[in-house]
């Protein structure tokens, strides 16, 4: 049960919220336009989201497709690049945790200003 917790469904939450995070990026742009009224506000909600597409938009060009691949196939598009930053998501995940785990196991620490209690041997 421990490893369905700490890595089977972290991993899927991961990848379910790179998949949401890509699709609202491929619509940040008209999301903006319909909520801010403000051309300068849009543009920066696309760059944001230019970013976040990255890795989909690499490998749809590497793959043959062109600018307009996100908007015909925008499902394959958000689940393909939901899938790369999931994965992600889950590595950064994955490094704070053990070394969370890896602190707590070794017991508290004495802060820096003070001395560790020591027994006397009678």
């Amino acid at each position: 049960m421990k490893t369905f917790q700490t890595r089977t469904l972290p991993l899927l939450s991961s990848i379910a919220l790179g998949t949401a995070l890509s699709w609202a990026s491929i619509y940040a742009f008209w999301f903006a336009i319909w909520t801010f009224h403000s051309v300068p506000i849009a543009r920066a909600c696309d760059l944001v989201a230019d970013f976040i597409l990255i890795p989909a938009t690499w490998i749809f060009e590497w793959l043959g497709g062109d600018q307009t691949t996100m908007f015909t196939d925008s499902t394959s598009f958000a689940g393909t690049n939901g899938l790369i930053l999931g994965i992600l998501f889950y590595s950064i995940f994955r490094a704070w945790w053990t070394r969370h785990e890896a602190a707590h196991a070794s017991g508290p620490q004495p802060s820096s200003g003070e001395r560790p209690i020591e027994a006397k041997v009678i």
